[in-house]
């Protein structure tokens, strides 16, 4: 009996999403691509194809102790945006607007 010497080292989206219990579709894999999400990925002949090595990577950063380290780790989640805050003060005769520090009448 022959053995087969040959180690997979690229998947499909399909073979990923198959890997990961197809609780992830494609559809949302080609996604993550365009968005710049999501493990790693080639194109070979027009195909896209995932190495292995990335998907294993991929998942291991994903693992975490506790859904409380899950939300403080920085690693996990993107970095917040701070908001722009602005007040509308009303004083008798002016109405001041406050954005950012400035002050318009």
């Amino acid at each position: 009996m022959q053995q087969n010497t040959y180690e997979k080292r690229f998947l499909t989206p399909a073979e990923v999403a198959a890997r990961w219990e197809n609780r992830v579709c494609t559809r949302t894999m080609a996604n993550w691509r365009t968005q710049g999400n999501g493990p790693r990925f080639t194109k070979i002949g027009g195909r896209v194809l995932y190495p292995l090595k990335d998907i294993e990577a991929w998942e291991h950063a994903g693992t975490v102790d506790s859904t409380a380290r899950y939300f403080r780790d920085a690693t996990v989640l993107p970095p917040n945006k701070p908001k722009q805050r602005s007040r509308r003060i009303v004083c008798p005769g002016k109405v001041l607007s406050i954005t950012k520090g400035a002050t318009k009448t």
